[in-house]
């Protein structure tokens, strides 16, 4: 299981720098080196994102300053914790073939984990603060499927502390499938539950407390839903992609009785319930906030709750596929409609399978777990038990095959935006002043972490409240020159649009020292010459 774990790690790489990281690492350099990006308005002028994870990201950076190296271990250690969790929720709910379920699972999401509705997912190829807290909450499932409600409440509280979304979510999530999951001692189990996670609450209130509120809530909406996030917020966005999920869930509510066949039959309820009630929560939640009025409860990004209620239905799935392969007969004591339903959603989710977020050519996985259950029946016992090994490792075999450059060449070191932008980073980084501020092209949004300079906005790295989040769409549009009602593909037209002088003009109005212009016929039509200047880029001192 830790090989597993490892070797999925591995073929995710250990790149740094990358997506998100170009935000949430901001804050934990500021504390590594307090002399970078003192004049940066996000990191000095806004809430922090995830206080507790800068404190340790901010610690890693002064065991390993460029980060390539001592992120990388990091993520390594936290995807095995992850996949140590999965496989103690399947051990929790079957002692038969554990290993063989665990790996199917596995197959069926690796490389990059399980993306599900509005761009959510157990675990992307890096470290950030969601991973963290998807292994936290994978060994709250462990401890939650076994009934020891402390243990829960105590993953959940740690895996909170490092993404406070998560704990809230969790908080109202495992609160609700204890109280149905168990009808014995309900109070004491609930309390038990809660009291790790309210201690957390406590310790992250003041962030909380700064993110919430604001002097424009509506205006502040409109540049979270529809400028800066719509895949992650737009209901009328996310409702399209719900049939899939509910597949995986009504999946797994059909098979769980043959799946206790195998595993055990109270912790296979609880399981279940737990996906269905995160299913339950997503779908109700998406269409209640397509409501103009309950828009605003977006915030609290209830679809962090979908791709773990994929991953639990599927655990439940993966069981009754291991009951099945080893003891055909078992279909033989169910009703005809739970056969024919079975069957109906097996090719549903077999044809269609988006959470694999594979080369497109591998979205053929499932298929052979449905040839494996189709050949199980003309087999002799024996034969079974071999065929369930074999398509275990299969199963995870094929995706790390169509991942087998990165696992033999894993990108390492600090993530490349191509030599030009590189070049770009280090002059900016080794031959300008630490407290330079910089005019960037909004979409070069890895600028600040990787050349260790302060910049005006990019379309990246939005703040967290209301008030900050107005500022900074406020900024955008003064960089821009764009109108408050354009969008993002707007603001990159209107950037490539203005001429080189125009940008210059707009860089001495709002105080920046250095403005960097993406090499294009409008942007080279200026009267000044560039500090620095490549294929690409060209670099210009303003004052």
């Amino acid at each position: 299981m830790v090989v597993v774990g490892a070797l999925v790690a591995h073929a995710c790489g250990y790149a740094f720098g990358v997506a998100n990281q170009a935000t949430y690492f901001l804050e934990a350099l500021h504390r590594a080196h307090p002399e970078l990006l003192r004049h940066d308005w996000l990191v000095m002028n806004t809430s922090e994102y995830h206080s507790a994870f800068g404190f340790f990201a901010g610690a890693l950076f002064r065991i390993d300053d460029s980060g390539a190296i001592v992120f990388g271990i990091a993520h390594v250690l936290f995807m095995v914790t992850l996949m140590c969790g999965v496989f103690l929720v399947v051990r929790g709910v079957t002692a038969q073939a554990a290993l063989s379920a665990f790996l199917l699972v596995v197959g069926w999401f690796a490389v990059d984990g399980v993306h599900s509705i509005a761009g959510s997912y157990l675990w992307s190829c890096y470290l950030q603060p969601s991973l963290i807290a998807s292994a936290g909450w994978m060994l709250a499932l462990a401890m939650h499927v076994r009934g020891r409600p402390l243990a829960t409440g105590i993953a959940l509280a740690i895996g909170g502390v490092f993404h406070i979304n998560f704990l809230l979510l969790g908080i109202g999530m495992f609160g609700l499938a204890e109280l149905i999951a168990d009808k014995e001692q309900r109070g004491r189990r609930l309390a038990l539950l809660l009291a790790p996670q309210l201690v957390a609450l406590a310790i992250l209130a003041p962030e909380l407390l700064a993110n919430a509120g604001g002097s424009d809530p509506s205006g502040a909406l409109w540049v979270l839903v529809q400028f800066h996030a719509p895949l992650h917020y737009e209901p009328s966005r996310i409702v399209v992609q719900l049939p899939t999920m509910l597949r995986w869930v009504a999946l797994a509510i059909v098979v769980a009785p043959v799946a206790s066949k195998c595993g055990k039959r109270p912790e296979v309820r609880r399981l279940l319930w737990w996906s269905i009630i995160a299913g339950t929560i997503c779908a109700v939640a998406t269409l209640i906030m397509m409501i103009p009025a309950l828009l605003p409860l977006s915030r609290l990004y209830v679809w962090r709750l979908a791709p773990f209620s994929v991953a639990t239905a599927a655990i439940v799935i993966a069981i009754s596929v291991m009951a099945t392969i080893t003891d055909p007969s078992c279909w033989r004591e169910q009703p005809l409609w739970r056969r024919v339903v079975a069957i109906v959603l097996v090719v549903a989710i077999a044809a269609d399978s988006p959470f694999l977020s594979l080369n497109a050519d591998a979205t053929w996985l499932l298929w052979p777990t449905v040839a494996a259950i189709v050949f199980a029946f003309a087999l002799p016992l024996r034969s079974r038990n071999i065929l369930l090994v074999v398509l275990a490792l299969g199963t995870l075999a094929a995706p790390l095959w169509y991942r087998r450059n990165a696992i033999i060449n894993p990108p390492t070191g600090i993530g490349s935006d191509g030599p030009d932008a590189d070049g770009l980073y280090a002059w900016a980084q080794t031959s300008s002043p630490t407290d330079s501020v910089f005019m960037t092209p909004p979409d070069l949004f890895r600028f600040r972490l990787v050349a260790r300079r302060a910049v005006y906005a990019d379309f990246k790295s939005p703040p967290l409240a209301p008030d900050d989040l107005l500022e900074w769409h406020a900024r955008l549009c003064r960089m821009n020159g764009a109108l408050p009602t354009d969008k993002i593909p707007a603001h990159r037209r209107r950037w490539l649009d203005a001429t080189g002088d125009a940008l210059l003009a707009r860089s001495r109005e709002l105080g920046i020292d250095y403005l960097v212009l993406d090499r294009t016929p409008s942007h080279d039509r200026i009267a000044a010459r560039p500090v620095f200047s490549n294929d690409s880029f060209a670099v210009f001192a303003v004052h």
